[in-house]
């Protein structure tokens, strides 16, 4: 009886976890909501993206596949995060 308990509480936890998945934030602050990705309180709705100077990255939303993908450049040095580098992101 007790395992059939266990297992009752077991499987309705997990579907609550799969159907309260949406709109909860992610691993690492990332959240999905309403078509957008937000992180790091920025927002980029999906399929967009957006390169930064400090730090230099470039991020891309996916909300279908619930994404964001952070490309960035480690720097030694004196090197600087410039146009020219960040448009080395753009495919």
């Amino acid at each position: 009886m007790r395992t059939i308990v266990l297992l009752a509480v077991i499987a309705l936890g997990g579907v609550s976890l799969i159907m309260g998945d949406t709109n909860h934030p992610h691993h690492y602050g990332v959240s999905f909501e309403n078509g957008t990705c937000t992180y790091r309180n920025i927002t980029l709705r999906d399929g967009h993206s957006e390169p930064f100077q400090f730090p230099c990255e470039y991020w891309t939303c996916n909300v279908t596949a619930k994404t964001l993908t952070i490309e960035g450049f480690v720097f030694s040095g004196s090197a600087l995060c410039t146009n020219s580098v960040l448009q080395s992101f753009v495919c």
